[in-house]
């Protein structure tokens, strides 16, 4: 074999190991495609019962305790596995928002991720905004990922609460008792009056009791 024979042999040689190598990858990914699809498969089955059974049932007894919450059916969601609901803008709270619950996987579709979101525009105060847990699975704790459920649930209601809390919110909810000057948030008013096409609200009964004796001791103007 001359030398030009055997430069010919040894490029063929590492041409065919090439060869090789791009089929074991490709063989590889095929084997991997294989098994994620499998995985997907599984998650798919366990998501929509995980949905139907233990996350939307729970999403749903919750806000329905706000009746400014507008739950978003399957046409509103872009994504399969949420539960989302718009928080509309209300007296009792002052603010827009959106709450959802997701389930998705991790990049290997190894793990089950739960994951909770709560929007609060505009924001005057902290609250957690973002979380998630992840579960094997193969064996999806159904009662750890109920009680973390329960768990952020619990915690969106305690962030929405605060906004009857904090002043920034509450600015249009402030009114002036006509009788004793003080300043109060008509929310927690225990008396409510109308008179000349205006409602007053007061600190107490008392007050209440001394407007309705003589209105016009403490409103000016006609009266209809």
């Amino acid at each position: 074999m001359n030398e030009l024979d055997e430069l010919d042999r040894r490029v063929r040689e590492k041409l065919a190991a090439a060869d090789e190598r791009k089929q074991f990858v490709q063989d590889h990914l095929q084997q991997r495609m294989t098994e994620l699809d499998r995985r997907h498969q599984q998650f798919v089955l366990i998501a929509d019962r995980l949905l139907r059974e233990v996350v939307r049932p729970r999403f749903e007894r919750v806000v329905a305790h706000f009746q400014n919450a507008e739950v978003l059916d399957a046409d509103q969601v872009v994504r399969r596995f949420h539960c989302s609901c718009r928080l509309k803008h209300c007296e009792r709270f002052p603010a827009t928002g959106e709450l959802s619950l997701i389930l998705s996987h991790d990049e290997r579709v190894e793990n089950l991720l739960v994951i909770y979101r709560l929007e609060i525009l505009p924001i005057f105060f902290r609250f957690l905004g973002s979380d998630h847990e992840a579960f094997p699975l193969e064996i999806v704790d159904e009662k750890r990922l109920a009680e973390w459920v329960d768990q952020r649930l619990l915690a969106f209601v305690e962030s929405y609460l605060r906004l009857e809390e904090t002043d920034q919110y509450q600015s249009e909810n402030l009114v002036t008792d006509p009788v004793c000057g003080m300043r109060i948030n008509k929310l927690y008013s225990p008396a409510c009056v109308e008179d000349r096409g205006r409602e007053f609200y007061f600190c107490t009964e008392g007050c209440r009791s001394k407007f309705v004796e003589n209105p016009g001791d403490y409103v000016s103007g006609p009266r209809p």
